[in-house]
């Protein structure tokens, strides 16, 4: 459910500090801004967050206000703050309902949300339907979405059972794990130690795993999204990510579909494509 891991132009920029602890009442996202023109709020996956996203704010800039939002359990894992004993995908999309409202941004926007971040784009969609302009899904971890089309088989209950076992101290055993059924088959990159030690760096925000395995919604209140929505994925990513976004395009009612060349992590493997891709769709939004 997060994304693989490549030191390559991998860069960080300054962003807000969170000073949110996880009992806090009301919630709120750090966040990086930069650029000019209409904005497009991103989410980024489970591990690294916003910083998978660096290279696609930076194309933005010149032409668009590139928001990058930090999911509360990226801000917290890497501050080593359990998770609020409610944690779930609810807590991330209030969270980040109520960032965009403190940043003052005109809605409705633009949403873009990669993995965990898409599972959260998603659910903020279908509760603020009315902030939402169109939205864009990279292969979203919205293994829920499996469970309501009665598409789950042994490999999917394996997938989900390894998940939850995602608590207390994060060790590299499991992360070796995770990067195999990612497809990342560590060892295959010469910066391989550096790139483990990233995975580790990052550890903590893995703790978000159970609640993402075990959040439930319902294609219902997806059909009923008209917003048009774009979905995304690797031709060589994990079935089960060909197989979520195979429900929701039955499901959307206002929906495109691309395949990118790459894994799980495509829209940065092929990022001058994906580029492609984005203005185009987002060129066809009305309003």
């Amino acid at each position: 459910m997060t994304e693989n891991i490549n030191t390559e132009n991998q860069q960080t920029s300054p962003s807000t500090e969170s000073r949110n602890a996880p009992g806090d009442a009301i919630q709120m996202m750090s966040h990086d801004v930069i650029g000019s023109g209409p904005p497009l709020v991103m989410l980024g996956g489970g591990a690294t967050g916003i910083r998978g996203l660096q290279m696609h704010a930076e194309r933005l800039s010149g032409h668009r206000t590139a928001v990058r939002l930090q999911t509360l359990n990226v801000d917290w894992g890497t501050r080593d703050f359990p998770l609020a004993p409610d944690y779930s995908v609810k807590s991330e999309s209030r969270a980040m309902r109520a960032t965009i409202e403190a940043l003052g941004l005109s809605y409705p926007i633009d949403i873009m949300g990669w993995c965990l971040g898409g599972i959260v784009a998603l659910d903020f969609a279908l509760d603020s339907i009315e902030m939402v302009r169109s939205l864009v899904l990279v292969e979203p971890a919205a293994y829920w979405a499996l469970e309501q089309a009665l598409n789950t088989d042994a490999e999917y209950k394996e997938m989900m059972s390894f998940f939850r076992g995602f608590v207390g101290d994060i060790t590299r055993e499991q992360i070796e794990r995770l990067r195999i059924s990612l497809g990342d088959q560590p060892g295959r990159f010469e910066n391989e130690e550096q790139i483990m030690q990233i995975w580790m760096q990052y550890r903590g925000s893995l703790r978000c795993m159970p609640a993402v395995a075990s959040y439930a919604d319902t294609l219902e209140r997806v059909r009923g999204l008209e917003k048009p929505v774009l979905l995304v994925e690797g031709k060589d990513s994990m079935r089960i990510y060909r197989s979520i976004n195979d429900v929701l395009e039955r499901s959307l009612p206002n929906v495109r579909r691309v395949k990118l060349p790459g894994g799980h992590a495509s829209s940065t493997e092929s990022i001058d494509l994906f580029m492609e891709v984005l203005t185009s769709f987002h060129a066809g939004v009305e309003g």
